[in-house]
């Protein structure tokens, strides 16, 4: 079984346009290689529009916009976490409840994605990054002055929501603006941030921990005005450049203004509808070990190193040591963020490293 299943992923992507394209390419000496004369995967096309020409100061801006607006995002949801004893004690309810608003963020903040790609594949990333930031900076702001804890409750599912469009489109963006034999490094950019942000947020607990206000939707709202001027639109389809490569030419390059426009036409994206098939498109991918072991792996991890880690340290490290709330977000902040630094640090250029030695032992 799974034989007929690699067999048949591999003659349908030996029929794909890319492939095609990169055969037609090779054969009229129009391949395009690195500086160590292997080929650039994905093959770019001849359009400046295409976001794998850009130039890299440019690609590196974009990369650390989307990587800011994930740790932002989740820097707001998890600030609290130390602060869950006297959040209790200002709603009246016991720790443990008070620990729900972390659940509900992270409930509808891996909901969000799985419906959220299918829509910026179509629709563009810019759209998503922006009116997402904008969401989770507003009900950042409102959670700090609910006077109820159901509205406590709904802003944070509400933010989930928002500060879920980074954290999902963060991937996407990685692989619109990079070769693949850049991915491992600038994907672990984004990583170190998302998996992060829970980590550094104890830290601003410690000073912002006994008040209710989210201050840092002051600076999520500094950074929507940054994405809305500076944030452009990077989804761009190749496949169109596949069939007539000589009409690349043809189309007119947009300036930079126009990229920041919400639309994806004239910019080289195909025109595609909207189906029911694309949003089960994550479920398809689980039948590959290669995609479902590294997620099962990155969840327990997450989950249990981290997300219960935060849930949990105000209530038990006051109950078992005595810590006060500054005690507690050092505590369940620094450790993980040296421990992640570290294990970023031999991660993503190690990918990169393992794909080009792959590529010399093929002599691709």
């Amino acid at each position: 079984m799974d034989t007929h299943y690699r067999m048949k992923s591999e003659l349908e992507a030996a029929t794909t346009p890319e492939a095609v394209c990169f055969e037609d390419r090779q054969s009229d000496g129009r391949l395009k290689v690195d500086r160590h004369g292997l080929p650039l995967v994905p093959q770019p096309s001849d359009n400046k529009d295409d976001p794998l020409n850009w130039p890299k100061p440019l690609k590196l801006a974009v990369l650390l916009q989307a990587s800011l607006l994930t740790l932002m995002g989740t820097m707001g949801a998890a600030t609290i976490n130390p602060a869950f004893v006297p959040l209790a004690a200002a709603f009246h309810i016991t720790p443990v409840q008070a620990s729900y608003e972390l659940t509900v963020w992270t409930v509808f903040g891996a909901v969000c994605p799985v419906l959220l790609v299918p829509l910026a594949n179509v629709y563009g990333r810019r759209p998503f990054y922006v009116l997402g930031n904008l969401l989770a900076a507003a009900t950042n702001f409102a959670a700090g002055y609910c006077i109820t804890w159901s509205g406590v409750l709904a802003t944070r599912a509400l933010n989930g929501m928002g500060a879920g469009c980074a954290t999902a489109l963060g991937p996407a963006t990685v692989v619109d603006l990079f070769f693949l034999h850049e991915r491992g490094l600038f994907m672990g950019v984004y990583t170190f941030c998302v998996t992060n942000a829970p980590h550094f947020a104890p830290l601003a607990g410690v000073i912002t921990g006994t008040s209710i206000v989210a201050r840092w939707s002051y600076i999520q709202f500094g950074l929507f005005f940054v994405t809305y001027f500076c944030f452009p639109e990077t989804l761009y389809s190749r496949q169109v450049d596949t069939a007539l490569p000589t009409e690349v030419n043809k189309r007119p390059v947009r300036t930079y203004v126009g990229l920041l426009l919400f639309r994806t036409s004239g910019s080289g994206t195909r025109e595609q509808k909207l189906t029911l098939s694309a949003f089960a498109a994550p479920f398809v991918m689980m039948r590959y070990l290669c995609v479902l072991l590294p997620a099962l792996y990155y969840m327990t991890a997450f989950a249990y190193g981290s997300l219960l880690f935060g849930a949990t340290g105000s209530v038990v490290f006051r109950s078992l040591y005595g810590f006060n709330t500054a005690q507690t977000g050092l505590v369940i902040s620094l450790p993980l963020v040296v421990g992640c630094f570290l294990g970023e640090c031999s991660a993503g250029w190690f990918t990169d490293w393992l794909v080009y030695r792959a590529a010399r032992r093929r002599g691709d």
